[in-house]
């Protein structure tokens, strides 16, 4: 930093608190137009030498020399600055120890740092800065950049502006650097006072040249001219990413595209090319369009599949156009099978079917049992599925259920669907498999958190709050029971919460929400997110990505736009993909706003913590953060980002208004400014803080309207907790006058008199010579009686009006009344006509008959009389039936003489055609004469003729009586023609020789009458027959008579009648079935309706009855220009051929009558016959009226589909549709030369005969298999056969070892031989795998924690793999398989032996399985061995039995 050579600046001791208060003297801004004073409190202070803060204490401030000073508890030093020519920087220093060591002691020791050995100790060096308070300055609150294309918006703050109201008090130009004006910019006031100004500025557009940039000089022309600098950017029209919508759609074409272009040349007209082919069809630019976007949408032509290049250029421009734009369009095949969304993606594992999937363009007639569907896991092995149903919707487009193959392991699959030999499409989509008991993450938001952060060129720390939601997570927890880690790392867990429970037989419906708060600075990949609790043992582990963030910076920029910081703080977005939503305009970024601050008042010593809650902060930390107090800056103490909270402390009271503004600016991005009010308190002695009169006349009333004082006073106005303002109003009370001089005004505490007191002084002057201010009028007509009102000032108040005579021109004049009111008196004179009066300017005196002084003189004017005028009447056009009131201007009316003017203008006549009318109100306004009269009935329209008369003056004039508009019902019809029109015109008496016109053709009058308008005016009611139309559309009509005054015109629509081109489906069932998606409901295509807006505007009927209530409404409303596809939920109705009508229900335009619009078209509804949807088999049932509650079974498993247990467990639900019964209906059903199955209940049968739930119970039977059975049902009489199969599978699943030894599963330790194993009744579906690859074998177990040991030996290794196993038989019910077990040499052994357990498992479901026990031998081992105990024998103790003695030789 330079300095200027220093000024003087003088040094006082005070003390008593100081003016003008300053923590830090370094960063202490000083107005040069004026002199300021600074104190340095002796807490601390803090200085600036060169670049080095240095803090100095209270004893190191203050000399021993005052000592006074130090132990004065408000002891300060204040620095009196003096006013500067010229704004510069101050440097000087502050001697705490007095004179100078040396004589060449001067300032500059303080730049070269060497006051010590050139002044001596005690010498204190700091700088302070002079600014210029009286020129304006212009502020800029956005950066001062933008498009060469102009549209940009420039926000300016110009402080110490002059006042403007208006912005046409300005104008903006735009000049490059050779000094021509360019453009003209548009200039927006957005407010003005005392203080600042602020202005948005509108740049205009400009011609770079071929030029990257330019900047150009801004000048702001008005009452004072300013210039600041403005760069303009070259740019280039682009497509906005991700703005084409949609970005394919059907090769066929008719598909509606929407896109974003900034830059583009506005306004112009757009054509594009497709697919190399320029569209004939119109290109729209949607209206909310700019210079800095353009939007538009146009429709796709036909072309072949693939992807298409599509251009977008100015139609004035040629291809190739430097203005052009292209993108790429995919045009894909009519004809090509492809998946429709919504496409599944998760699926539990024990499901039977996977979520339906759409299909589009679905060939014809294929059989769907040759589709090819596979399922492919993470290895690439294939499982075969097949196709269960297919259900056919809008046209070409299926519905299939997929089987889903048993016992798959949860996972990720691929799903593949090939459909031989009629396409080689080969679809394919992924699926998550789930295990729907455990617990799993069903989510999180956001999906990916970026490593690191920047704005504004600064790396920005950040906290992202995670939300991941837990499937069967438990319930119940909080915070305190779960640990989250995030990459290894604990984390903040925020808050737990359950946003769903399962009721007591659910199964996977609890769910639970957990938040996280994780901060930046984790290096890119893949993480985890692991949720764990040891209090209810579970693990919750959730990956998320971990990504490099854009360069907003630079990306915004290139727009000539800036980071959203509001958007970007608040949740920083990951990913290196860039987009605009995160960019803004710097006009756009929203105002700083202060929600509250607290406290609002603190004490006069400062150091109040105020807490400042903001909304809209464009601030990363407490640099981009501002805040002054009366142009003092403030040190922001605390910023809290997260919850938009700055703290700051006040500082001291500074001696001024106790009501301070304090303005925090935020200045990333874009500088935006907020202001809140902060009051000081005061304490201490009662003190007069200011009086409102300084002076009083000796005559006048001493009127101090306000002034304040610590406490209470005479009379109060308001008070608070440190002011009261009170007004106090004395007359003179000796001799009504006041003594010359000053005089002494006391004010006290009425409870404390003496106690606590203040006094000021008011001088008395003379009273000043009194004058005449105001005078109206000043001409006036001197021959008739005038009154007029004097303002006269300075007037004393005990002044009357028998103290004057008043005279002008020589004639007397009558004072009628004088009020004095402070120093304001108001004279109201009165004049008697003069016949032969002098016209001209005349003079007024007004003489004192009790002081001369108080004489006073004026002039007034005589003029001649004038003849009355007409100046305006309103209105001028009258409707029949309506008010009839006319407001009539008039100048010098009833005449210019008039004494009661109002009077005398009541008394006028007001005649209209020889009719005379009514004088409602007289007023005078300004010498002029505003009068309100009716204006006779009259029954007909036409021009009538006005006359206001007084005795001396009459002013015609004419109005015109109109009649109401023509009412026409309906208002609309038939192209064709034949529409009967009713039409009413009032205005006409007589139904003779009544022509009628529609679109310039004359219509058929079939009937005539006369009727009343009001009962007043007589009209007439027409019906005629409108003639056919050439075209649609609205033409113009009129109803006219050679016996009325002029005809009248009136408008009717042509229509093309609605009609219904297409119903999807056109059957259904007799209860409302479809083969929809949804299975109830129909669409409809709708043309040439009038424009509707909503479901609401059309009347559905199905055979003539409304479609209302639950069973039949509309689902679904889409329009496309002047059509409308309509989706209705189909309700039941007899079968036969039936109507479904369209009628349009005009709710919008409820009192206009149109001719009815309605469209039909047939459609069928049929009784189909009865079946069997689905056949449910549940081994546990729910208690109560069904075995399934909810489609679960009682023990919360879903049932199982078209398979039962052959022992007899369970019940079997068939489930029939199409089939009614009652209480007098019957059921039985067998399988097929097998047994009968015993009927148990009717567990569901809807009302409408489409559905029917019948519970059996299926026997004990030796055989498994598919067999096929037959429900026979009986109902009124009818009997109904239904064949079924169904798969019956033999529950008890045995395994057994054979062919061995000993009969048992046993073998060594070291070398086991193989061992044969049967398996019977043990479940198997191939899909497409070996018996040996779908199964797992093992021995051993998963040991249990801290289990050491198990009571029978058996080993602590966990789950022992077989070394190989071969398939020697198998057949439907029995398998045999070899296995070789493995070696167990870790084993734990007890006797000799080690037990494990021996399982045969499905490998996709592991709860199937068979085990045994498997005994591993080993060789004796000698425990102990003595001989006997004559010696001739020796004892072996072995750690077994042995089957056969053991001979030992020695």
């Amino acid at each position: 930093m330079t300095m200027s050579e220093p000024k003087i600046v003088k040094i006082e001791y005070l003390d008593s608190s100081p003016v003008i208060s300053a923590s830090a003297m370094g960063g202490l801004n000083i107005p040069m137009s004026k002199s300021s004073q600074v104190d340095c409190l002796p807490t601390v202070c803090v200085w600036l030498i060169g670049f080095l803060q240095v803090k100095i204490s209270a004893e190191n401030v203050f000399s021993t020399s005052v000592s006074s000073a130090k132990t004065a508890k408000s002891a300060s030093f204040i620095i009196n600055v003096l006013p500067s020519d010229a704004a510069s920087s101050v440097l000087g220093f502050v001697s705490t120890t007095g004179s100078p060591t040396s004589q060449s002691c001067s300032t500059s020791c303080c730049t070269m740092q060497s006051c010590l050995q050139d002044c001596g100790p005690g010498f204190v060096c700091f700088s302070m800065s002079y600014y210029d308070d009286v020129q304006p300055t212009v502020e800029l609150l956005t950066i001062a950049q933008g498009p060469d294309v102009g549209g940009d918006f420039v926000n300016v703050v110009v402080h110490r502006y002059p006042t403007i109201n208006s912005a046409n008090q300005l104008s903006v130009t735009f000049t490059d650097s050779s000094g021509q004006v360019l453009a003209f910019g548009t200039v927006f006031l957005l407010y003005s006072n005392d203080q600042e100004t602020k202005l948005s500025i509108k740049t205009p557009a400009v011609n770079l040249n071929g030029q990257p940039s330019s900047v150009f000089d801004v000048s702001i022309l008005g009452p004072v001219d300013l210039t600041f600098q403005y760069t303009y950017l070259a740019t280039s029209p682009m497509i906005v990413s991700g703005s084409v919508i949609p970005s394919q759609g059907k090769s066929s074409g008719g598909v509606l595209v929407y896109l974003q272009i900034m830059y583009f040349p506005f306004p112009s007209q757009v054509s594009v090319s497709f697919a190399g082919n320029l569209l004939d069809t119109a290109v729209t630019v949607d209206a909310s369009s700019t210079a800095l976007t353009t939007i538009l949408s146009f429709v796709t032509p036909e072309t072949q599949p693939g992807s298409v290049l599509v251009t977008v250029f100015p139609s004035t421009c040629p291809l190739p156009c430097v203005d052009a734009v292209t993108f790429d369009f995919v045009q894909v095949s009519v004809a090509q099978v492809a998946l429709l969304p919504p496409v599944p993606v998760s699926c539990p594992t024990k499901a039977s079917l996977l979520p339906p999937v759409s299909l589009a363009n679905f060939p014809s007639g294929y059989d769907v049992s040759s589709m090819v569907v596979a399922l492919l896991d993470a290895t690439g092995a294939r499982i075969a599925l097949s196709v269960d149903s297919i259900q056919r919707f809008q046209g070409a487009n299926v519905q299939i259920s997929i089987n889903l193959a048993p016992s798959l392991s949860p996972g990720q699959y691929i799903v593949e669907l090939q459909f031989p030999p009629v396409s080689a499409v080969v679809l394919t989509f992924s699926i998550v498999l789930y295990d729907p008991t455990s617990v799993r993450s069903l989510g999180v938001d956001p999906v990916a958190v970026p490593t690191s952060f920047a704005l504004w060129g600064r790396s920005v720390p950040f906290n992202m709050v995670l939300s991941v939601l837990c499937a069967n997570c438990p319930q119940g927890l909080k915070t305190t029971d779960v640990a989250a880690m995030y990459d290894g790392s604990m984390v903040e867990l925020l808050s737990i919460r359950d946003v769903a429970t399962c009721p007591p037989s659910g199964t996977d419906c609890n769910r639970t929400s957990f938040k996280v708060q994780v901060s930046s600075g984790v290096t890119a990949g893949n993480k985890t997110l692991l949720f764990t609790s040891n209090l209810v043992k579970f693990n919750l582990p959730t990956q998320i990505a971990s990504l490099e963030s854009c360069d907003w910076d630079s990306y915004c920029s290139s727009f000539s736009l800036t980071s959203n910081a509001l958007m970007l703080l608040d949740q920083p977005s990951s990913g290196l993909t860039c987009s605009l939503q995160f960019c803004i305009a710097p006009h756009n970024i929203p105002d700083l706003s202060i929600l509250s601050a607290s406290p609002s008042s603190g004490p006069e010593a400062g150091g109040t913590s105020v807490k400042i809650q903001l909304q809209n902060l464009n601030a990363i930390d407490t640099s981009d953060i501002i805040v002054t107090c009366n142009n003092q800056f403030i040190t922001v103490s605390n910023f809290d980002y997260n919850n938009k909270i700055v703290y700051i402390s006040t500082p001291p009271y500074d001696g001024s208004s106790r009501s301070v503004l304090i303005t925090l600016k935020s200045t990333g991005g874009a500088v935006r400014s907020a202001s809140f009010t902060f009051t000081y308190v005061g304490s201490g002695p009662l003190t007069v803080l200011a009086v409102s009169l300084k002076e009083v006349a000796r005559s006048m009333d001493v009127d101090v309207l306000d002034f304040g004082v610590m406490t209470a006073a005479n009379s109060i106005v308001s008070s608070t907790a440190d002011s009261t303002v009170a007004a106090l109003k004395v007359s003179p009370f000796q001799n009504q006058q006041w003594t010359l001089g000053y005089m002494q005004v006391k004010v006290f505490d009425s409870s404390r008199p003496g106690q606590n007191e203040a006094s000021f002084r008011i001088l008395v002057v003379e009273d000043p010579i009194p004058t005449i201010t105001a005078m109206s009028p000043t001409e006036m007509d001197c021959t008739v009686v005038n009154s007029f009102v004097l303002g006269i000032k300075n007037l004393p108040p005990w002044a009357r009006s028998s103290d004057f005579s008043v005279e002008v021109g020589g004639n007397a004049m009558v004072i009628n009344q004088l009020q004095v009111i402070g120093a304001v008196a108001t004279m109201t004179l009165g004049l008697n006509p003069i016949p032969s009066c002098k016209i001209g300017p005349q003079v007024l005196s007004i003489l004192s008959l009790t002081d001369g002084r108080m004489s006073m003189n004026a002039t007034v004017t005589f003029k001649a009389p004038t003849s009355a005028k007409l100046l305006l009447f309103q209105p001028s056009t009258f409707y029949l039936g309506q008010s009839r009131d006319v407001q009539i201007y008039l100048e010098n009316f009833p005449s210019a003489t008039c004494v009661d003017c109002v009077q005398e203008a009541y008394r006028s006549m007001f005649v209209c055609n020889g009719q005379n009318g009514t004088l409602k109100s007289v007023q005078f306004s300004q010498g002029k004469a505003v009068i309100v009269g009716s204006i006779p009935l009259f029954r007909l329209p036409g021009v009538i003729s006005c006359s206001l008369s007084s005795p001396t003056e009459s002013v015609p004039f004419q109005v015109s009586l109109s009649p109401p508009g023509v009412t026409v019902a309906p208002i609309d019809g038939a192209q064709s023609g034949g529409s009967q029109i009713t039409i009413v015109a009032v205005g006409f008496d007589s139904t003779r020789d009544l022509t009628v016109t529609v679109g310039g053709s004359i219509a058929e009058i079939v009937s005539a009458d006369i009727t009343w308008y009001q009962q007043v005016f007589p009209a007439v009611r027409v019906v005629a027959v409108a003639p056919p139309a050439s075209a649609v559309g609205t033409v113009p009509c009129s109803i006219s008579s050679s016996l009325a005054l002029s005809s009248q015109t009136f408008s009717f629509q042509y229509f093309q009648p609605p009609v219904v081109d297409w119903a999807r489906p056109n059957v259904a069932t007799v209860s409302g079935k479809t083969n929809s998606a949804d299975g109830r409901s129909a669409k409809f295509k709708l043309s040439n309706f009038p424009p509707l807006s909503g479901p609401e505007d059309l009347l559905v009927l199905f055979d003539g009855i409304e479609c209302m209530g639950i069973s039949c409404f509309v689902s679904d409303f889409q329009t496309a220009s002047d059509q409308y596809v309509v989706t209705v939920r189909v309700p039941p109705r007899p079968s036969g051929d039936k109507v479904v009508s369209f009628a349009y229900r005009n709710v919008a335009q409820s009192s206009t009558i149109r001719s009815a619009r309605v469209a039909s078209i047939p459609f069928q509804f049929v009784k189909p016959a009865p079946l069997i949807s689905s056949i449910l088999w549940c081994a546990v049932c729910n208690p109560g009226d069904s075995c399934m509650s909810y489609r679960r079974c009682g023990d919360a498993s879903s049932p199982r589909v078209s398979e039962a247990d052959s022992n007899g467990n369970g019940v079997l639900i068939l489930v029939v549709e199409h089939q009614e019964f009652g209480a007098s209906s019957s059921a039985s059903a067998s399988l097929n030369n097998v047994a009968y199955l015993q009927f148990q209940r009717v567990a569901f049968a809807a009302p409408d005969g489409s559905r029917l739930e019948l519970e059996f119970k299926i026997p004990q039977l030796s055989m498994s298999g598919l067999f096929s059975g037959q429900l026979t049902l009986n109902h009124l009489g009818l009997t109904v056969n239904i064949p079924f199969q169904v798969n019956l599978f033999n529950s008890q699943i045995l395994i057994s070892c054979f062919d061995d030894q000993y009969a048992i599963c046993a073998g060594s330790f070291l070398q086991p031989k193989p061992v044969q194993v049967r398996l019977s009744n043990f479940p198997f579906s191939q899909g497409g795998l070996s018996f040996i690859d779908s199964v797992a074998v093992t021995f051993g177990y998963l040991q249990v924690r801290n289990l050491r040991r198990h009571p029978y030996g058996v080993g602590a290794d966990p789950c022992l793999q077989a070394t190989s196993s071969r398939l020697v038989r198998f057949n439907t019910t029995e398998v045999v398989l070899e296995i070789q077990p493995p070696t167990c040499s870790n084993c734990l052994f007890a006797n000799g032996k080690s037990s494990v357990d021996l399982s045969v498992a499905l490998r996709a479901d592991s709860s199937i399985k068979a085990t045994t026990t498997y005994t591993y031998w080993k060789a004796p081992d000698i425990l102990s061995s003595s001989f006997g105990s004559q010696g001739i024998s020796i004892s072996v103790l072995f750690d077994q039995v042995f089957l056969s003695p053991c001979l030992c030789c020695l």
